[in-house]
């Protein structure tokens, strides 16, 4: 049973180019179907992946609505996504996505907010 190749002759993957690098920050030229004027909303955003993503979303222009049950930290990313693309294209919400309700309520301001999400 063969577990690895020691085939060092394999041909690059096509989905990841030799210049793939998961941690380089999204732009335009990396991701071109992302427009200004998009809405992105993010759970998890208080800390972590949800976080970051919340972050790079906002640099390429995005507007972000956050949500977390952190209401601490997800105030602290508010701030520093609003400090990118200015505090009227962040929203941030408390929101528990375990509860039916409150998700609910986090969509509704949402489109409150800023209408279709897309």
């Amino acid at each position: 049973m063969v577990l690895a190749s020691t085939n060092s002759s394999r041909r690059p993957s096509p989905l990841r180019p030799s210049s793939y690098d998961p941690v380089a920050p999204m732009d335009d030229e990396v991701h071109p179907v992302i427009h200004e004027g998009r809405v992105a909303v993010i759970t998890g955003a208080a800390s972590g992946i949800g976080r970051a993503a919340a972050v790079e979303l906002a640099k390429i222009g995005l507007k972000i609505a956050i949500a977390d049950e952190d209401e601490q930290r997800l105030s602290e990313t508010a701030k520093e996504v609003g400090r990118i693309v200015g505090d009227a294209n962040v929203l941030a919400i408390a929101t528990d996505v375990t509860q039916l309700d409150q998700v609910e309520r986090l969509r509704d301001r949402v489109y409150e907010a800023w209408g279709e999400v897309s």
